[in-house]
């Protein structure tokens, strides 16, 4: 995977994501199990990290993180968005590039899921778009510099 192939995914990430904005907010409004979906998989993320960081297998916390995002895109009703955003497949990247050995990117993570939680809680579109963008880009930012580094985990191992 080149850094120009991670950037252009990470791109079209950042589009879906942003424009799902005032779908995410209007489910928050309309629907508070909505609420209480994002907050139960940031609780099981939060759980997962002590057991990953002792198997030192993040695959659950992938898993969490990708379900995460997709109920964000989901608030849509689109299907033919989700199948695009999940076609990125920049989750996948990530837990071959990176999820396997970095306890912070993944502590991170969760961090920023609180923040991007607490801006829909807020219903404030600039504090949401803020939230997103600087996960995404935080993401990238690690995952272009596990590149740089050449950590890369090979998928067959």
């Amino acid at each position: 995977l080149s850094n120009q192939e991670l950037h252009e995914s990470f791109e079209v990430r950042r589009m879906i994501e942003i424009y799902c904005i005032p779908f995410i907010l209007k489910m928050a409004e309309d629907n508070p199990n909505f609420i209480s979906q994002l907050e139960q998989t940031l609780v099981e993320f939060e759980q997962s990290i002590p057991e990953a960081d002792a198997t030192g297998n993040h695959l659950k916390q992938n898993n969490l993180d990708a379900r995460f995002h997709a109920l964000l895109v989901s608030t849509t009703n689109n299907s033919r968005l989700c199948e695009l955003y999940d076609s990125v497949g920049t989750h996948l990247t990530i837990f071959y590039l990176y999820g396997r050995r970095n306890r912070k990117r993944f502590e991170d993570t969760f961090s920023e899921h609180k923040s991007i939680l607490k801006a829909i809680k807020s219903g404030e579109k600039c504090k949401l778009k803020a939230a997103i963008t600087s996960h995404i880009d935080n993401v990238l930012a690690d995952y272009q510099q596990s590149l740089a580094n050449k950590h890369v985990v090979n998928p067959a191992s």
